[in-house]
């Protein structure tokens, strides 16, 4: 330990020039904007900007090295090479400072790619900042959610062994989400080490994560403003019968169950910091591991006083089957997340909202007894859930309509056909053969969306 000290020490020694005080630098690099090449974020991308961080390292610049790093992330989170370069590069600013904020980023950086993205590099890092006993302090406020994480993850494992360990692993799950609260990540305003590695933990262990203050109040308040400007024109529409008859006609208005309902919004007219948000959009691709991830709707799904108490359900099921299949398959990674953000607070006891069952979205925990947890949201906050975690809707007792933002994003190759199907031709509609119909699903909507460009005069409006 001693020598692996010393040996940080004697490569950070001509460093000083470089380097400024951790609170600073962190308050620089730890922003809510987008990065001026955020709109051609590609893996090679990140590529260049970690050779570009490991360059700044050996030479000496730290402050460099980290901000590179910290592109490099952002642009491929899927990468666990990603957190380990900005674990490593942040290590050194520790060592040098013997400070506490870069010792905690550089330990969540380290324990994501390590632990959860399992590069076996991270936990030399890992050692390399435990050989630090001055900044072992550091982490006593992180220690008992930790120790709770290492767990839940072990507990879950077992089951790929042994089914039987169901209950435990239930009991585990529930301590990390709920006793201890691992499903919220508070102060959700930056995209940083300690953001990434919470959110992925609690959507992997928990199936659900909550982010507090992810949007700002100017752009809730364009998007609440837009969604009431377009379910307003819906209701008006149908003589002022409501979404239940819009409903019946218009296939951008789905029911959803009593007093529920789901509309489409207009996709191009939605603030872009919603739909790429600097914080939100990174960390869904570090949760689906990929760069091709695509949003599968816009829409909003409103409540109303007297909605009812929903059933529990997934959106989706399994890409495999894997409930026929237990012995054989381990879990399958996401193939989507849907974000919602709640356009007003949400109180379980007065405007209902939703609960999930923690950890439902683990295909050998769903015969056993799972806890549940409602979603409470203050203004500006978020929750995401795996595509495949149960929940249900809770009764609303309130008086006002309750919108939700909901963006289902998904992995570019899947499809919801269940939640957003695709329309057809009258043509189509009119087939008895369930067999063919089937298989020309695709293809007759293409035709439908051809005929439609075509009836338009080449003009297409409807986005």
């Amino acid at each position: 330990m001693m020598i692996m000290r010393l040996a940080l020490l004697l490569l950070l020694a001509y460093a000083a020039e470089d380097h400024i005080k951790p609170a600073e630098f962190l308050s620089k690099w730890g922003t809510d904007e987008l990065p001026p090449d955020a709109s051609i974020s590609t893996p090679s991308l990140a590529e260049a900007w970690m050779k570009r961080g490991l360059k700044a390292r050996d030479a000496g610049a730290l402050e460099a090295a980290v901000r590179a790093q910290w592109r490099g992330a952002f642009h491929a989170p899927f990468f666990a090479h990603s957190w380990r370069h900005l674990g490593n590069a942040l290590l050194r600013s520790a060592a040098y400072d013997l400070s506490c904020e870069y010792a905690v980023e550089a330990r969540h950086a380290l324990s994501l790619a390590y632990f959860h993205l399992r590069d076996a590099h991270a936990g030399k890092g890992l050692q390399a900042l435990d050989a630090i006993g001055e900044l072992g302090d550091c982490y006593v406020d992180d220690l008992e959610l930790d120790k709770a994480e290492g767990a839940a993850l072990r507990a879950l494992a077992a089951l790929d062994a042994d089914r039987g360990q169901a209950p435990a692993a239930a009991d585990a799950v529930a301590t990390y989400c709920d006793d201890l609260q691992g499903v919220r990540v508070e102060g959700v305003r930056m995209f940083s080490p300690r953001i990434a590695r919470r959110f992925y933990a609690a959507l992997r262990i928990c199936g659900v994560v909550s982010l507090g203050e992810l949007i700002d109040e100017d752009t809730l308040q364009a998007v609440a403003q837009l969604e009431a400007a377009t379910r307003s024109s819906f209701e008006a529409g149908q003589g002022g019968k409501g979404l239940a008859a819009a409903a019946l006609s218009d296939p951008r208005v789905r029911g959803r169950g009593q007093n529920r309902f789901e509309v489409e919004l207009p996709a191009l007219a939605l603030n872009a910091s919603v739909v790429a948000h600097p914080v939100l959009h990174p960390l869904i691709g570090l949760a689906l591991g990929t760069a091709g991830v695509e949003l599968d709707a816009i829409s909003s799904v409103v409540a109303y006083p007297g909605a009812a108490l929903q059933d529990h359900h997934a959106d989706t099921s399994e890409i495999v089957d894997v409930l026929r299949r237990q012995g054989e398959l381990p879990q399958l990674p996401a193939h989507g997340a849907i974000a919602i953000v709640p356009l007003v607070p949400l109180d379980p006891k007065k405007n209902g909202g939703t609960q999930f069952e923690l950890g439902s979205h683990i295909s050998r925990l769903r015969d056993t007894e799972l806890r549940t947890r409602p979603a409470i949201s203050n203004s500006g906050d978020a929750y995401i859930y795996d595509l495949r975690t149960r929940h249900g809707g809770l009764p609303h007792a309130g008086s006002a309509p309750r919108p939700l933002l909901s963006l289902p994003y998904v992995k570019d190759w899947y499809v919801d056909a269940v939640n957003h199907p695709t329309r057809h031709t009258e043509a189509f509609d009119a087939v008895n053969d369930t067999t063919l119909k089937k298989l020309l699903v695709r293809v007759d909507a293409r035709r439908h969306h051809e005929d439609l460009f075509a009836a338009r005069g080449g003009v297409c409006d409807n986005v």
